[in-house]
């Protein structure tokens, strides 16, 4: 009888030592996944906090990108009315040399010429075609 009860108290005993050893394998796997949770948390402040960081980096450079284009704009504006002076200058000064041309000119020059060189072409024209009938027709 006494074997038995050994017998009995021997499986009890791997009865326990399995629920036990079971238990210890459940807490180990609790520890691991939380452990995990952990390393994800952690990387996702890690993840949050190089975008705000690059949100800020993103920020000042808009600011950067906004004085720089203000500076742009304001250089080719001044650009712009500088050569819009040089631009009357140079009008008035090729007006000028255009009158001086034209007082330059004898009166024959200024009645075929004109004002416009074209007017010049279009006599030629004018010319070689009055030629042209007088040696058909005369």
């Amino acid at each position: 009888m006494e074997f038995i009860y050994l017998i009995i108290a021997l499986i009890f005993l791997v009865a326990i030592a399995s629920s036990l050893s079971k238990l210890a394998k459940r807490k180990n796997r609790f520890t691991h996944y939380s452990e995990e949770v952990e390393k994800a948390a952690a990387n996702l402040d890690v993840q949050l906090e190089k975008q705000y960081d690059s949100i800020n980096s993103i920020f000042a450079l808009i600011k950067n990108y906004d004085q720089k284009e203000y500076d742009f704009v304001k250089d080719i504006t001044a650009l712009r009315q500088k050569n819009i002076s040089i631009f009357e200058k140079s009008s008035r000064l090729k007006s000028l040399s255009q009158r001086g041309r034209a007082a330059m000119r004898s009166p024959a020059e200024r009645i075929y010429f004109g004002s416009n060189p074209d007017v010049g072409f279009l006599f030629f024209i004018l010319f070689l075609f009055l030629f042209y009938f007088h040696l058909i027709f005369v």
